[in-house]
C-alpha cells in the first residue's frame, strides 16, 4: 500500500506539478500491487496539464434520470429517487421476482413488501415504450444513453429486463490527453462489464472530434445514444449504426470505404471478423479506438480476439536454440516449444480499467513489448494514473507488473 505521505512527497518533487493535498490523496483509489520499480512521472503530469489549459478540473457527471424513471411504474421510480439515482448502475426486473437495483455495487430492492413481484404487465408496459429490441436484445430511449436489455424465454416472450443507466462524464478523457495527441497511436480499452469503458470512449470521441474526422461504429447505439441524432456527448463525431452484431465488421469496412475517417471508434470488439476489419482499417491509415472485455493477460488467452495485440504463434526450436532459451529462462527442463507474438499489434496502447476503481486507470504504453514480456514470463511496464474526485488532479506512477 502506497502511503499518503509518499504520494505528497512524489507529487511535490517538482513545483509546477499538480500538488496533492492530504484531502485530495484520500480521494485516490490506491490498492497495493506487486511493484519492483516506482518512478516519478511528473513529466507526464506536466504534459497532461499543458493540454488542459494549465490546471486540472474536476470531471462533471451528466445523466438524465427523469426520462428513464418516466418509463417505469411509479412505485419503482419513487423508490429509485429515494435510493438516489447518482450511484445506480443497473436496474434488474425479472418476472415473478422482486425488482431491485445495484447502488454502489450493493443490491437495493425497490419495494419493502416481499410479495411485490414484477408482473407481466410491468414488463409489457416498459417494453412497448421503447424502440424495438434488436438482434442483440438491446433497446434504448430516444436521445438518451440508457440501455435496456431483455431476457426471453424459449417462446421468445420477454420475461426480464436489465436497465443500464447511461451517463457521460465531461472531462473524463483528460486522464489520457497526452495519448490522444499522439495521432499515430491506436488505443484499446480493456475492462470487465460496468468498469466504465463506454463512458471513457464517449469523451474520447468528443475530444478527438475537435480536430479529426471521427466516426463511431455504434454496435447497439450505446456510445452515441438511441435515435437518429447522435448525443451531444460525442461532440462532432459522426455515427454509423449497426443493423446486427453479425454485420458489425462489414459496417467497419463500409465506414472506411465510404466516409474517409481519420479515427474510427468501436465499442465491444468481441469476434474474429471484427479483429480482421480493425486490421484492415488500420492498414488503410485509420486510427483505431476500441474497447473489449477482460485485461491484457486474459486477452492473450482469448483465441477469438487476441489478434488485437498481434496474435500468438507456437514455434519449434532447434536443439541449440532450445538450450539458449533454457539458460535465459533459468529453467531445468529444455522446452523446444516457444510461444511468441505473431505480428505487430493493431493497438499500440492499452488501458485497463476496473469496476470498483473508476478513477484509477492502468496504461500500458507499449502493447507489443508488454505482450512479449508476458510470453517470456517477465514483468511489463504500466503507468498507474489516478484522479482526485474532488479536484480532478492527476497523479501518475510507473510500475512493473
Amino acid at each position: 500500500m502506497i502511503s499518503k505521505k509518499h504520494l505528497r512527497k512524489v507529487a511535490l518533487q517538482k513545483t509546477n506539478v499538480a500538488k496533492v493535498s492530504s484531502d485530495e490523496s484520500s480521494s485516490f483509489s490506491l490498492v497495493g500491487e506487486t511493484s519492483v520499480r516506482v518512478q516519478n512521472c511528473a513529466d507526464i503530469v506536466e504534459k497532461l496539464m499543458s493540454y488542459v489549459g494549465g490546471h486540472f478540473k474536476a470531471t462533471v457527471v451528466h445523466q438524465d434520470s427523469f426520462t428513464l424513471l418516466r418509463i417505469l411504474p411509479m412505485r419503482w421510480s419513487d423508490a429509485l429517487e429515494a435510493i438516489g439515482m447518482d450511484h445506480v448502475s443497473d436496474i434488474s426486473l425479472d418476472l415473478g421476482r422482486r425488482p431491485y437495483c445495484w447502488h454502489n455495487y450493493q443490491r437495493k430492492y425497490l419495494c419493502e413488501n416481499t410479495n411485490d413481484f414484477v408482473e407481466d404487465r410491468d414488463i409489457h408496459e416498459i417494453a412497448t415504450s421503447l424502440h424495438e429490441f434488436g438482434d442483440d436484445n438491446r433497446a434504448g430511449i430516444d436521445g438518451q444513453l440508457h440501455r435496456i436489455s431483455c431476457i426471453r424465454n424459449n417462446a421468445n416472450k420477454i420475461i426480464g429486463l436489465t436497465i443500464r443507466v447511461g451517463r457521460y462524464i465531461e472531462g473524463n478523457s483528460d486522464m489520457i490527453r497526452d495519448l490522444l495527441e499522439e495521432k499515430d497511436k491506436s488505443i484499446l480499452i480493456l475492462g470487465e462489464p460496468g468498469s466504465g469503458k463506454t463512458t471513457i470512449v464517449r469523451d474520447v470521441a468528443k475530444t478527438l472530434s475537435l480536430k479529426d474526422n471521427v466516426f463511431i461504429v455504434d454496435t447497439s447505439n450505446e456510445i452515441a445514444g438511441n435515435g437518429n441524432i447522435p448525443h451531444s456527448c460525442v461532440g462532432d463525431s459522426r455515427r454509423m449504426m449497426v443493423k446486427s452484431l453479425s454485420s458489425q465488421a462489414n459496417t467497419m469496412i463500409e465506414c472506411v470505404q465510404n466516409h474517409t475517417p481519420t479515427v474510427m471508434i468501436i465499442d465491444e470488439i468481441g469476434r474474429t471478423k471484427e479483429v480482421e476489419a480493425a486490421q484492415t482499417s488500420k492498414n488503410r491509415g485509420v486510427r483505431m479506438i476500441a474497447s473489449a472485455h477482460g485485461d491484457l493477460r486474459s486477452l492473450i488467452k482469448n483465441k477469438d480476439i487476441r489478434g488485437l495485440i498481434g496474435g500468438i504463434n507456437t514455434v519449434t526450436l532447434g536443439d541449440a536454440e532450445a538450450k539458449i532459451a533454457q539458460k535465459k529462462n533459468g529453467s531445468k527442463a529444455i522446452d523446444k516449444q516457444l510461444t511468441a507474438r505473431a505480428a505487430a499489434p493493431i493497438f499500440d496502447v492499452i488501458i485497463e480499467v476496473k469496476r470498483d476503481r473508476l478513477n484509477e486507470w492502468h496504461i500500458i504504453p507499449n502493447a507489443a513489448k508488454a505482450v512479449d514480456d508476458i510470453l517470456s514470463g517477465e514483468k511489463y511496464e504500466v503507468q498507474k494514473r489516478m484522479r482526485c474526485v474532488n479536484t480532478g488532479s492527476i497523479f501518475v506512477e510507473r510500475v512493473q507488473n
